[in-house]
């Protein structure tokens, strides 16, 4: 599947920690029509992404802070080929600083 580029965009441009959702960068990048779209997508995706399962929990060891982020990036990867690496990333990295 190809990149949705527009879409991985937005991503990396309003799910950063602390702070999001960045609305004036993606206004700023996007410009108000297309930004209140994206947005409505993006948080779609947060929303989904902290919906996940969360297989650390009940472990009998804790997992890394690291390993939390590298399953949900695999499962959001997986569940949306059209973000790039960068967008995975982002969302990733959002998660763990939310979890921490």
């Amino acid at each position: 599947m190809a990149v949705d580029v527009e879409l991985s965009r937005a991503v990396t441009v309003s799910v950063r920690a602390p702070g999001y959702p960045r609305s004036a960068e993606l206004v700023a990048a996007f410009g108000a029509s297309a930004a209140a779209e994206l947005a409505v997508r993006v948080k779609g995706l947060v929303g989904e992404m902290f919906g996940l399962p969360q297989p650390w929990l009940g472990r009998a060891e804790p997992m890394e802070l690291s390993e939390v982020g590298s399953v949900i990036g695999a499962a959001m990867s997986a569940r949306h080929p059209e973000l790039s690496r960068e967008a995975v990333s982002s969302l990733a990295n959002y998660y763990t600083y939310c979890w921490k």
